[in-house]
Order: C-alpha cells, then sequence, then structure tokens
C-alpha cells in the first residue's frame, strides 16, 4: 500500500484493534484504528446531544395502526 502512495492507513478490522501505534512506528504513515475511531465518533455525537431520527423508518409507529401476524418474537430467523 505505501509503494502504491497510501498516506494513512485505516484498520477495518476488530481484530486489529490496538495495533494501530505498533504499525505507526513500524510504518511511518498515520495508522487509523476503526475501532477507536467509531467510539470517538459515537462518543462526539452523544456530546453534541444528537439522538436516533424519528424520520422515516425511525418515526415513531402508529399507534392507530392495527398489525397482523405473528409477533416480532415469534419469528423464526435462523435455521
Amino acid at each position: 500500500m505505501l509503494a502504491d502512495g497510501a498516506d494513512v492507513i485505516v484498520l477495518g478490522c476488530a481484530g486489529f484493534a490496538g495495533l494501530d501505534a505498533e504499525l505507526e512506528r513500524r510504518l511511518g504513515v498515520p495508522v487509523i484504528d476503526g475501532v477507536a475511531a467509531a467510539v470517538r465518533w459515537a462518543e462526539g455525537l452523544v456530546a453534541l446531544g444528537k439522538r436516533t431520527s424519528t424520520a422515516g423508518p425511525y418515526a415513531p409507529r402508529d399507534r392507530g395502526k392495527v398489525w397482523s401476524g405473528p409477533p416480532l418474537g415469534a419469528l423464526r430467523l435462523f435455521t
């Protein structure tokens, strides 16, 4: 990757979590730990007071709607 011109590496697997500092030391380019970055991003959203959307598929369900079929918990997702 470095020979092809990469200036930074983003680790895309939780199995590499915590290896960023060592890889950065060995390779001489910034290495981003995807797990740590995701946690910081989530912390930032909380600090900004962001919440789950209430539009589209996240809109509160219509209390007047009559649901039919088995309850969701009764569905078999895996066989």
